[in-house]
C-alpha cells in the first residue's frame, strides 16, 4: 500500500514539475532549460508557417528563447517556412525530421550546433547554408532531402559526417571549405546529381561509400598535397578489393581527377589510382600563394542584377551555372561578369580563390 501510495505521489509531483517547466504561446510549447531561458520543444502540427520570437512571455515572466529543442518541428507535414531568430544557438537532433513541406529556412550566424536527423526527409528544401560556428554536420543531418540542390558549407566546419546528406539525389553544387578535414562514410552517397567535386587541402580522410553513388561524377578536383585517406575494404591481400560494393567513389567511373602539382606519383601509388584512370595535374606555373578570403570579406553587387555584377576584389575563376549544374558562362582573374543574356531566374555563381570554392546564389531580373 505504501508502495502504491509513494508511486501516486511521484507521478503527481512528475506532472506538476512537467506544468511548471513547460508553457504553450500560439502554436508553440516552451520548455523552460534555465532560469530565463527557454527551449521550443513542440509545436502545433497544423501550423503552416511559424515564426519563432527572441523572447517570449509567459504569466509575467520573460524568457530568452534560445534553442530548438529534441524533436520540437518532427511530423509537422504542414510546415512550409520558419523564421528562426539570432537568439537561437542550437538546433536539436530530428528537430525538423520529416518536414516534407518546408521550403525555406534560413540557419542564423549565431547556431554552434545542428543534431543528428535534424532535416531528414526535408524533401522540398532546395538550398541551405551551414554557419561557420557550427564544427560538424552530424549524423545524417540533411539526408533524404531529395530536392536539395545547393548547398553552402561555411569555412570553420571540420567534418562532414556520415549519410550527412545521403541520398540527396538532386545535389548538383556543393561548396567543402578548406577547414573541412574528415568526410564521413555515405556522406555523399547516391547524390546522383553531382557532376563535380572540389576538395579542399584540409581534407585528410573520407569515408567508405562517400561519393559512391554520385554516378553522373564528371570530374574530381582534389587540393590536398597529400592524398587523403580513402576507407576502403581490402582483400585478403591488402587491395582495394572490386568485389566489394563499398567503395568510396563509383567504380568503374569516367570521372577526371585533378591534383595539385608534383603530385601525381603519389596519388598513383595510392588508392586513388583504383578508381581514377584519368587523371590530371594541375600547372606549376598556376597562381599560388592567393591570399584566403573569408565569406564575409567578399562580396558582389547588386544582387538582383539586370546584367553587370561587381566585386570587391579579383576572382580566380568564376563559374556562372544554372539549377541543373550546367555552367553558361566563365571568368578567369576577373572583378565584373555580366548576365544580362541570360533569362531571367536563379542562377549559382560558383568562384574559386586558390583551393576554397565559395558558391552565391544570384537573380537575373
Amino acid at each position: 500500500m505504501k508502495r502504491t501510495l509513494l508511486l501516486i505521489c511521484t507521478l503527481l509531483c512528475a506532472n506538476v514539475l512537467f506544468a511548471q517547466t513547460t508553457f504553450v504561446v500560439g502554436d508553440l510549447t516552451y520548455e523552460i532549460t534555465n532560469g530565463n531561458e527557454v527551449a521550443v520543444a513542440d509545436c502545433n502540427e497544423s501550423a503552416t508557417s511559424v515564426v519563432i520570437p527572441s523572447t517570449i512571455t509567459n504569466e509575467g515572466q520573460t524568457y530568452d528563447v534560445t534553442s530548438i529543442g529534441y524533436g520540437a518541428f518532427a511530423w509537422c507535414n504542414s510546415l512550409t517556412t520558419i523564421t528562426i531568430p539570432n537568439s537561437i544557438t542550437s538546433i536539436g537532433g530530428q528537430g525538423f525530421y520529416f518536414c516534407i513541406s518546408l521550403n525555406s529556412i534560413t540557419i542564423p550566424n549565431n547556431v554552434t550546433y545542428i543534431g543528428a536527423e535534424a532535416f531528414v526527409n526535408c524533401t522540398a528544401l532546395t538550398s541551405i547554408g551551414i554557419p561557420d560556428k557550427i564544427a560538424s554536420i552530424e549524423e545524417s543531418t540533411f539526408s533524404d532531402c531529395f530536392n536539395l540542390t545547393f548547398v553552402n558549407i561555411y569555412r570553420g566546419i571540420t567534418e562532414i559526417g556520415d549519410y550527412a546528406f545521403n541520398n540527396c539525389v538532386n545535389l548538383v553544387l556543393v561548396s567543402i571549405p578548406n577547414s573541412v578535414t574528415s568526410i564521413g562514410k555515405d556522406a555523399f552517397n547516391n547524390c546522383e546529381s553531382l557532376t563535380s567535386i572540389t576538395i579542399p587541402n584540409s581534407v585528410t580522410s573520407i569515408g567508405t561509400n562517400a561519393f559512391r553513388g554520385c554516378s553522373e561524377l564528371t570530374s574530381v578536383i582534389c587540393r590536398a598535397t597529400v592524398p587523403p585517406t580513402l576507407n576502403d575494404y581490402y582483400d585478403a591481400d591488402g587491395d582495394v578489393s572490386p568485389s566489394i560494393t563499398n567503395y568510396v567513389f563509383p567504380y568503374p567511373n569516367n570521372a577526371t581527377l585533378t591534383v595539385p602539382c608534383e603530385t601525381s606519383n603519389a596519388y598513383a601509388s595510392s588508392d586513388w589510382n583504383f578508381y581514377f584512370e584519368n587523371r590530371i595535374e594541375e600547372d606549376c606555373s598556376v597562381q599560388a600563394g592567393i591570399e584566403e578570403v573569408t565569406f564575409e570579406e567578399l562580396s558582389f553587387y547588386p544582387n538582383p542584377s539586370k546584367g553587370k555584377i561587381t566585386f570587391n576584389q579579383t576572382i580566380e575563376r568564376i563559374d556562372v551555372i544554372d539549377i541543373i549544374g550546367k555552367i553558361l558562362q566563365t571568368y578567369e582573374n576577373a572583378s565584373e561578369i555580366n548576365i544580362e543574356t541570360l533569362p531571367s531566374g536563379a542562377y549559382y555563381l560558383r568562384m574559386t580563390i586558390g583551393d576554397k570554392t565559395i558558391m552565391r546564389k544570384v537573380i537575373k531580373e
